[in-house]
C-alpha cells in the first residue's frame, strides 16, 4: 500500500488501523532535499487505538525520505521506534529532472500502414 493510501484510509471510521507520521528531520537523499518521517502505527481496541509497539515492542517501523518540492517518497527503511537515524533499504526514485518534452525526445515506432487521420 502506498504511504499516500495509508494516510487516506486515516480518514475512515471505525479503521482498524491507525497510521501517523511523525517528523524526524531533514535529511538529505540522493542529493535531493528531503524530511525524513517515521511510521507509527495504531491498532483499534475496545473503541481507542493504541501503539503496536506497546504490544511488540522489539517490532520494527518504517521510516520515509520524503522529497520537500515534489512529496515524492524517495526512500524507505526500517527503523527501532526510538531510534531517529537509519540507512536506506530502499531507493525508489533515481535521477528524476523536471523539464519540457519535444517530440524529437520521443521515438516512436509506428507501423507502415500507419495513416494520421486528420478532422
Amino acid at each position: 500500500m502506498s504511504l499516500y493510501g495509508l494516510i487516506k484510509d486515516n480518514d475512515e471510521p471505525n479503521y482498524t488501523r491507525k497510521y501517523k507520521y511523525k517528523y524526524i528531520k531533514d535529511e538529505p537523499l540522493d542529493g535531493k532535499d528531503c524530511i525524513f518521517v517515521k511510521e507509527e502505527i495504531f491498532i483499534l481496541e475496545d473503541g481507542n487505538y493504541i501503539s503496536i509497539n506497546e504490544y511488540e515492542p522489539e517490532k520494527k517501523l518504517r521510516a520515509f525520505w520524503i522529497e520537500k518540492s515534489t512529496g515524492f517518497v524517495l526512500g524507505f527503511a526500517p527503523i527501532e521506534p526510538n531510534q531517529t537515524t537509519a540507512t536506506p533499504e530502499v531507493i525508489v526514485l533515481r535521477n528524476i529532472s523536471w523539464g519540457n518534452v519535444t517530440d524529437s525526445d520521443v521515438e516512436v515506432n509506428l507501423p507502415s500502414d500507419y495513416r494520421i487521420l486528420n478532422y
